[in-house]
């Protein structure tokens, strides 16, 4: 291996009737084992030889400070998309890696914790960063690395930088409506809902991915950014983040793992090639792909709460794709490509050992499962609440009691009904009027025995509902 790759830059074209990004790309590796190399990219050593890259005291971790330097890429818009990965001698998150960015050189923004990316867990030894969304007018870099944590005397072994500038599209990204159905097996009213093509985003990529038996439909988050001025970039960056070649640091898939991604807008984009009109094998559960559609849902949700908007598009999608593949949204059955039981409609982490889809979206699946059965069957219509941005239920699954919390950006009369699964009302609360965050503790729970019920929220006349689970 060469111990020092040079940067990689390079510049794509993405065009379309509807618009066009000019995407910018840079790379570089840092093989760790070359002394004389590191002497003129390294500022500061703590416990490593500058000469042999070897540790000092084994007992204590080493770290160093690489020297700044200028992102190599000539234009960065609408924002820079950033990753880096790292090897190691064993699989033991021996190594922590920071970044941290500067508009000027002399004024510094925080250190960011490049945190392992949980969605890449095939190759043993090799650490890929969480993507990271930063300000377009950023300048210089600077790395710093901290090492032998684990006590042994290992040391990282290469380092890869990833920047990428997305572009800025020549038109407003619309929707697209499309009216195919393959494999329809049962009847049902679940269209297809619109979505915004891989054209649209900026993908101009064609291929002849696999076709599976969708069995299980499972639920993701990004782990990125809530909050974006164009989603469509975002998408995009996602998409470089998880085609980078291996030998350049990145996942190495042949096309974005996940068949769909929903927005906190609610707009859904069509994620691997042809998803739309068939059924394709994606790469996101666990290295066990086969007999799953995988839905990501753009953002971080480990602490904040999905969008209406967003669980509004996420319910359609899933249920259009129940519908065609007659999946029961409620039921768990057999997953052969993972060997396990688990729920039709299940996160991510029923598969393997991650967080994801986060630690406040995740309660919330049993509910999205019986808004999908209601969608289905018709008798709750799956809407958009206007002005309804939060609904939330914590804990849940819950003891004696548990809180609600709403958030609105108008004024609304709002009313809860608890339900049993035999769609009797055990609780209606009074009608009351709401502004802004409204949270409350929900009155009727202490008393009910031990049991699933349906948490009902009604705002002016319209509904959607939470599952609740009792124990």
């Amino acid at each position: 291996m060469k111990p020092f790759l040079p940067l990689l830059l390079f510049i794509s074209f993405f065009n379309s009737h509807a618009q066009q990004r000019i995407s910018e790309k840079a790379s570089e590796q840092i093989d760790f084992s070359n002394g004389s190399f590191l002497t003129m990219k390294v500022k500061e050593f703590v416990n490593i030889s500058n000469t042999t890259y070897k540790v000092g005291n084994k007992e204590k971790a080493a770290s160093f400070l690489l020297i700044a330097q200028k992102i190599p890429l000539k234009t960065i818009s609408p924002f820079l998309s950033f990753f880096c990965t790292w090897d190691e001698v064993n699989n033991d998150h021996n190594t922590i890696v920071r970044v941290r960015f500067s508009k000027n050189i002399s004024e510094w923004d925080e250190w960011i914790e490049m945190k392992p990316d949980e969605h890449f867990q095939e190759n043993p030894n090799r650490f890929i960063g969480q993507l990271q969304y930063q300000n377009k007018k950023y300048q210089y870099y600077q790395i710093e690395i901290s090492t032998n944590r684990s006590r042994k005397g290992q040391l990282l072994k290469n380092l890869y930088l990833n920047f990428f500038s997305p572009g800025n599209p020549a038109s407003v990204v619309g929707r697209t409506t499309s009216s195919t159905t393959v494999n329809r097996t049962n009847a049902c009213n679940a269209p297809q809902p619109s979505f915004v093509s891989r054209t649209a985003w900026g993908a101009t990529q064609v291929w002849s991915p696999s076709i599976t038996t969708v069995t299980h439909l499972i639920v993701h988050h990004a782990a990125g950014t809530n909050t974006s001025s164009d989603w469509a970039a975002v998408v995009l960056a996602i998409w470089n983040f998880h085609t980078t070649p291996t030998a350049s640091g990145g996942a190495g898939y042949s096309d974005i793992g996940y068949n769909w991604l929903v927005a906190p807008n609610g707009v859904l984009y069509e994620g691997r090639y042809n998803s739309s009109t068939s059924n394709i094998q994606g790469a996101h559960f666990c290295g066990t792909n086969g007999n799953t559609m995988g839905v990501c849902m753009l953002g971080d949700y480990t602490n904040i709460t999905i969008t209406a908007a967003a669980r509004t598009t996420l319910v359609q999608l899933l249920g259009w794709k129940a519908c065609e593949r007659a999946i029961d949204p409620l039921a768990p059955s057999f997953h052969a490509n993972s060997g396990l039981t688990i729920n039709n409609i299940s996160g991510h982490r029923d598969g393997c050992a991650t967080q994801c889809p986060g630690n406040t979206f995740y309660p919330d699946l049993p509910g999205v499962r019986i808004d999908v059965k209601n969608y289905l069957d018709g008798t709750t219509p799956v809407i958009i609440i206007d002005g309804l941005e939060e609904f939330s239920v914590s804990p849940n699954p819950l003891l004696t009691s548990a809180f609600i919390k709403l958030k609105f950006n108008t004024t609304k009369e709002i009313q809860y009904r608890i339900l049993s699964t035999d769609g009797r009302i055990v609780f209606q609360s009074v009608i009351q009027k709401v502004n802004g965050v409204f949270q409350q503790e929900i009155t009727g729970l202490k008393e009910l025995p031990a049991a699933t019920y349906t948490l009902q929220l009604w705002v002016n006349k319209q509904m959607t509902s939470r599952q609740l689970i009792k124990q």
